[in-house]
């Protein structure tokens, strides 16, 4: 090989490549296969913390291993059943390294180098590097321990507790058995969210399925089904025995405080269940149907127990169901949802500040009907994540027509526990920050209370894109001071029962003041919706609410213009 000074260019010397694998933490080696010498290069003693002497075959560094190790270097060579065709054949390996012997701590190691065959295709030599990876390794490791089990519980995620209701149910189906599963809910754990914080909550949720794992029988399976619900799956358990189980499970939670960093708390659960493959002979049947029966237990106060019995109203239900999600993907497909656009007004200067937009369909006859009726069906289906996705979509396109234009978009609950969304959100503005600035993501209240801390990450990654956030219907639920403090919105949107006719009502008007008061103590704007006529609209004003909005304002406005979405959608826009 030539430098480009015409001569031969050298390889470093021997004693300079190892100071530079001692640095970088690796060492290299030679194993001549068949005397089995194995010659090091580098500091392997800094590596794996060993003397070179002692590891001077590679017979004598197989007896540092860890017995549980599922590779060594001498299989994956001398076993591996590869032909060298003239350059080498590559390997790479992970094993635990003993320095220690068997009973001292393991160094993660990972072997990475070629071995070369004789003219009989018999490995003869290897050349490889060591190096640690005890850190890389615990990574993975924690990675593949997250990839089954819940962080806050220790049991099974969900993902994993549906890979296992699979499993379960089939052997029921051809073993001819049966089995349960049951959901477990915390009862009134949002009260304890808003008392002592998400912390607290989360530290009864830890103990509650601490306590039914300890409770259950060694082939039973508990899992983190999602926020307070618990899932469980019961093999080899009749209808009767799900009852006595269900009996048991919540009086063992009822019976003794869970202990938490805020003291004792005394705690309830409530719990539906389904018999499998009685009455659910799929896993989505399984998940529905205990879900259906934990509402009916809910509905029923807290501490109770209700199992699935299939009824022919919840099967007229459940047909009814499948229609509306036709119509949803049918809508979404067809590109029927458009918006409507109302104008929310400034106060000061009595001009539009942003427009709200309002979910209606599009049904081809040149006006635009409303889409009320498919959202409370969406919830229930668990489809609003689908419908939050493609109104961002509609409201970046509508952003993108108008560069005048400010808008603000209502989200579902779901969105804020939906890292897709976020995701959404950030590519499509991503490049265009003027998108993002002009973009206002309204949450209600109540979905905001029922996780603070999951909606106080939701607002600092809408703040980190650019956007701003408002709450909704603020009033209509329990949001303390505390809470609202922690969120850090933009705007509040004080809930129109309260101000509709406040002129009138004194009880009314005080609470829109306090309202008013409380915002603009935290440096945050107010919005009153269902401003409905000129009294209204001047006792509004004179409290200093910075924004109004309804119908003597502005009506919602229903427009022809359309817009292509990169050939996914079209959005129709206010002239």
């Amino acid at each position: 090989m030539q430098s480009d000074g015409g001569r031969a260019s050298a390889l470093p010397p021997i004693s300079d490549i190892c100071g530079i694998m001692s640095v970088i933490c690796e060492a290299a080696y030679v194993w001549d296969v068949g005397t089995d010498d194995l010659t090091w290069l580098g500091d392997a003693a800094a590596v794996l913390k060993v003397d070179p002497r002692s590891i001077a075959s590679n017979a004598a560094f197989s007896g540092f291993l860890d017995p549980d190790n599922l590779v060594s270097r001498y299989d994956t060579i001398v076993r591996s059943g590869e032909t060298d065709r003239g350059d080498g054949v590559c390997y790479q390996i992970q094993y635990g390294f003993r320095p220690e012997g068997a009973s001292g701590r393991t160094i993660w190691v990972e072997d990475t180098g070629r071995w070369y065959a004789s003219s009989d295709g018999r490995p003869v030599r290897a050349v490889g590097v060591v190096r640690a990876i005890n850190e890389r390794h615990e990574r993975e490791q924690r990675l593949a321990y997250l990839s089954r089990f819940d962080e806050l519980t220790g049991q099974f995620n969900r993902t994993h507790l549906v890979e296992v209701a699979e499993t379960v149910l089939a052997n029921a189906k051809r073993y001819r058995t049966s089995g349960a599963f049951m959901i477990a809910a915390i009862d009134n754990l949002g009260i304890y969210n808003d008392r002592f914080g998400f912390d607290v909550a989360d530290q009864v949720i830890a103990g509650v399925a601490k306590r039914l794992k300890a409770d259950m029988r060694s082939g039973d399976v508990i899992g983190r089904y999602s926020g307070n619900k618990l899932g469980i799956i019961l093999n080899s358990c009749t209808d009767e025995e799900m009852e006595i189980a269900a009996r048991r499970l919540r009086a063992v939670v009822r019976n003794a405080a869970i202990e938490t960093a805020a003291g004792p708390v005394s705690i309830s659960i409530s719990m539906g269940g389904v018999a499998y493959p009685r009455y659910a002979s799929s896993v989505h049947d399984m998940m529905i149907r205990a879900q259906e029966a934990l509402d009916k237990a809910k509905a029923t106060g807290t501490d109770s127990y209700m199992p699935y019995r299939p009824c022919k109203e919840r099967e007229t239900q459940r047909q009814q169901n499948l229609k509306l999600a036709e119509t949803i993907i049918q809508t979404l497909d067809s590109d029927q949802f458009a918006f409507a656009l109302q104008p929310v007004i400034d106060s000061r200067t009595m001009k539009p500040a942003f427009q709200e937009c309002l979910l209606r369909l599009d049904r081809g006859d040149g006006h635009l009907a409303s889409a009320g009726h498919l959202i409370p069906a969406a919830e229930r289906l668990g489809m609003m994540h689908l419908i939050d996705t493609h109104v961002l979509k509609l409201a970046i396109a509508t952003l993108k027509a108008r560069p005048d234009l400010v808008l603000s978009v209502n989200v579902s609950v779901g969105a804020s526990a939906d890292s897709g969304w976020i995701a959404s959100l950030l590519s499509q503005t991503q490049g265009a920050p003027d998108l993002a600035r002009r973009l206002i993501v309204e949450i209600t209240e109540s979905s905001a209370i029922e996780n603070i801390e999951a909606t106080r990450r939701f607002v600092e990654r809408v703040h980190g894109i650019g956007a701003r956030v408002a709450i909704d219907d603020f009033g209509a639920g329990y949001t303390s001071f505390r809470n609202l403090r922690q969120l850090d919105v933009d705007m509040v949107k004080i809930d129109g029962s309260y101000v509709s006719g406040c002129h009138e009502s004194p009880h009314d008007l005080a609470f829109v003041r306090a309202l008013v008061d409380l915002a603009r103590s935290l440096g945050v704007e107010a919005v009153a919706e269902w401003v409905e006529d000129e009294d209204d609209l001047a006792v509004l004003r004179e409290l200093g609410v910075d924004y109004l909005q309804g119908f003597i304002l502005g009506k919602p406005t229903e427009v022809a213009q359309p817009v292509q979405i990169s050939g996914e959608a079209t959005v129709r826009l206010a002239g």
